[in-house]
């Protein structure tokens, strides 16, 4: 039988990911389920921007069904019923029209994470000529290794395996299973280098809230997610400021509560509060710097782009709002 591969989600193309996701919501499986397509929009986009920590059954019943402050998931099953609705067209989508695709997403059983496989085609099991992988995209430089002694049964290496003597196969095997170590190494220090450098500064603290986009749309959600997310990523790489995880911003979401309640509970200097209005694939963005102690705004940006920018645009407001606030921090 074909098999897959499970792999980081750092480890492909977000590129190649998301076409995957356009491909699976265009199959006729998908044509009127609207609900389970947004979830699956919904968990691909958080999972790539390495957020996957944060979906909770609370949060994606809040973000993606529209759920209010009155939500309560011991009550309603909403996000469990469409979550297996979800498991189940994903299954029907790859064992059917989706079997020859190069990439396998599907949402695990007692998660909301999304996860990312590499297909092998054939009919030969693994190391057997035959079965093939497609090639991913590695997160960073990959130092030459050269192979040691044979490590076990591993994945054999992407390509058709030639030969047909056990050395070989295991010397392949082995090499394979090194490149795996050495390319989950280098994600998991690129994840570490923004949190180190957040933790290491010693500049002004921020709290980046939600941003608000006051629709009923999934997709402006998602979109308004990745803004947040994006921006909190970024101060985090600048290492002039220190900002909170956004997993600590995002339970005052939505509360109407002064911002120097919030920089006291959240421990920072600043709250960032943003809007963000999007009519066709136009963004237009307002982004509010709030002094935590004297509730007062201090730095405002506005901002205009398309939907294909949401990662230039965060950069553009995370090294703005930086700038903003050490400026004021040393005219005090």
């Amino acid at each position: 039988m074909p098999s897959h591969e499970p792999v980081s989600p750092g480890a492909i193309a977000p590129e190649a990911v998301r076409a995957q996701l356009d491909r699976i919501l265009t199959a006729a499986a998908f044509a009127n389920a609207g609900r389970i397509s947004r979830l699956l929009r919904y968990v691909v986009e958080r999972t790539l921007a390495g957020e996957g920590d944060q979906l909770k059954e609370y949060v994606v019943g809040l973000e993606v069904f529209d759920r209010g402050d009155a939500y309560d998931p011991r009550l309603d099953s909403i996000v469990r019923v469409e979550a297996r609705r979800l498991r189940a067209k994903l299954d029907e989508y790859h064992q059917g029209s989706g079997k020859a695709d190069p990439i396998v997403i599907t949402i695990p059983r007692g998660s909301y994470v999304a996860t990312f496989a590499v297909r092998r085609d054939g009919q030969a099991s693994a190391g057997e000529p035959g079965s093939l992988a497609t090639p991913i995209e590695l997160a960073g430089p990959v130092a030459s290794v050269a192979p040691t002694a044979p490590m076990g049964a591993n994945p054999p290496m992407p390509g058709t395996l030639r030969g047909s003597t056990l050395r070989s196969a295991a010397i392949l095997g082995a090499f394979a299973g090194i490149i795996t170590v050495v390319l989950v190494a280098a994600v998991a220090s690129r994840h570490d280098d923004a949190t180190s450098s957040a933790q290491a500064s010693t500049g002004p603290s921020i709290a980046v809230l939600l941003f608000q986009h006051y629709s009923a749309s999934a997709d402006d959600a998602i979109v308004a997610a990745r803004l947040t997310d994006g921006v909190t990523t970024e101060l985090a790489r600048l290492g002039t400021v220190s900002v909170v995880s956004r997993a600590s911003a995002s339970q005052y979401t939505g509360e109407m509560r002064p911002a120097r309640e919030i920089a006291k509970a959240l421990n920072v200097d600043f709250i960032m509060e943003s809007t963000l209005t999007i009519e066709s694939s136009n963004l237009h963005v307002v982004a509010r710097l709030v002094d935590g102690i004297i509730d007062r705004k201090v730095w405002v940006g506005e901002y205009d782009a398309v939907a294909s920018e949401v990662r230039e645009l965060a950069r553009r407001i995370a090294t703005d709002s930086a700038a903003g606030a050490l400026k004021y921090r040393a005219a005090r």
